[in-house]
C-alpha cells in the first residue's frame, strides 16, 4: 500500500507517474522476468494506484496487463489471485472505463472454472469499493451484474457460492431495492425431492450468506 501511496503523492508530474506504471505493469504480466517477490509488489502497487487513481488513459493499459495475468493458462494460483484482486481495485478507480470489460469477460466465462472464480474475485473488490465510495457508473449495470451472479448462486463450489453471496451483500447497500428482489427470489426457489441434485438448495444458501452485509430493513 505505501508504495502506491507514495507514488500517487509524490509524482506530480504525469510523466513520472507515467514512468513508474510502466514499472510496476512491466514486472506484474505473466511474462514478467522478475522475481515472485517484486512481481506480487508490483501487482498490489498496481492494485493501490489504481484504487486512488484514474489509470484508464495510461498508455500502459494496467488493466488489460492484469486481466492477461488473471486469464493465462498458466502460473501460480495465487499469483492469479493477487491480480484479480489488483484487477478489481483498479476497476473500482475507473468504473465507468474498465467495469464493462470485467463484466463482459465475466459473462463469457465457462462456468465452474479457476477462472470464474478469480473473475468474480476481482468483482468483489469492485462492489466493495463501491459499497464505501458508491460510483455512480455502477448504477446502470447492477442488472447485468446481478443476473450473472444468479448465474453462479447455485454453484457446486462453495467458496464460489461464498463469492457471490459477498459481491450480493455489497450490492444491497449500493441498490437496496433490485438485489433484495433477487435475494427474495433466490430465497424462494423451491427444494428438490432426494435423491436430485439440489441446486435451488444452494441457490437459497447463497442468498441468506448475501444479507450479513445488507443493511436491515
Amino acid at each position: 500500500h505505501a508504495v502506491a501511496v507514495l507514488t500517487a503523492r509524490a509524482a506530480p508530474s504525469e510523466a513520472r507517474r507515467d514512468a513508474a506504471i510502466a514499472d510496476f505493469v512491466a514486472a506484474s504480466g505473466p511474462s514478467a522476468e522478475v522475481s515472485l517477490a517484486r512481481s506480487r509488489l508490483a501487482t498490489l502497487a498496481l492494485g493501490e494506484l489504481g484504487r486512488r487513481v484514474d489509470l484508464s488513459a495510461s498508455a500502459h493499459d494496467p488493466f488489460a496487463a492484469l486481466l492477461a495475468t488473471v486469464l493465462a493458462p498458466t502460473g501460480h494460483d495465487d499469483g492469479k489471485m493477487a491480480a484479480a484482486v489488483a484487477l478489481g481495485l483498479v476497476t473500482s478507480g475507473a468504473v465507468a472505463s474498465f467495469l464493462p470489460a470485467l463484466l463482459e469477460n465475466l459473462e463469457t466465462a465457462e462456468m465452474a472454472t479457476p477462472t470464474e472464480y478469480v473473475l468474480l474475485a476481482a468483482l468483489k473488490e469492485v462492489v466493495v469499493a463501491a459499497k464505501h465510495d458508491p460510483a455512480d457508473a455502477l448504477a446502470p449495470l447492477v442488472p447485468r451484474l446481478v443476473a450473472r451472479l444468479v448465474r453462479s448462486s447455485d454453484a457446486r463450489d462453495e467458496p464460489t457460492r461464498n463469492m457471490v453471496a459477498e459481491c450480493l451483500g455489497a450490492l444491497a447497500w449500493i441498490t437496496p431495492e433490485p438485489t433484495a428482489a433477487c435475494l427474495d427470489t433466490l430465497q424462494g426457489r423451491p427444494a428438490a425431492a432426494p435423491p436430485d441434485d439440489d441446486a435451488d438448495a444452494r441457490a437459497r444458501w447463497t442468498a441468506a450468506a448475501a444479507p450479513g452485509s445488507r443493511p436491515s430493513p
